[in-house]
């Protein structure tokens, strides 16, 4: 029995662990550090895979998602499923940790699935990508 309840506490210590380095990591990105910077900074794993994010059209929402394939090939099957033009913004080598890190920072832009609004932070991250606005307002060229 006192094993089974050191197991347990061990699992809520690790939980509560990862909580706290969900919110360091958030607030790590809203001071402005990069991606890859916060992740190596809080010793996220980055050698499983890659973290991709891949925008529908200009302006259009941006897919926040991982694979341990070639990029190439995944944003093939994406765009298969999609009548838009899909783009990869950018990719950086992760693990599905920091992809669940991510998605949690960007939780309240989040539209369905792995899928959510291109606001300007998100942008930000992705290259530059423009939000919806900039791209209406002809101010960013994607060229």
């Amino acid at each position: 029995m006192a094993r089974m309840h050191l197991a347990t506490r061990e699992k809520r210590i690790n939980y509560l662990a990862d909580q706290w380095k969900d919110e360091l990591f958030s607030e790590l990105l809203l001071r402005g550090r990069d991606i890859e910077e916060a992740a190596l900074a809080l010793k996220i794993d980055q050698t499983d895979g890659i973290v991709y994010f891949v925008q529908c059209g200009d302006g259009g929402p941006i897919k926040l998602g991982h694979t341990r394939h070639d990029i190439n090939k995944r944003l093939a099957a994406l765009q298969t499923a999609n009548p838009f033009l899909l783009t990869a913004r950018r990719t950086i080598p992760g693990s599905r940790r920091l992809e669940s890190m991510l998605h949690k920072h960007f939780a309240r832009d989040i539209i369905l699935g792995e899928w959510f609004v291109a606001t300007e932070e998100l942008a930000a991250m992705c290259g530059g990508t423009p939000t919806p606005a900039e791209f209406l307002a002809g101010g960013v060229s994607n060229a």
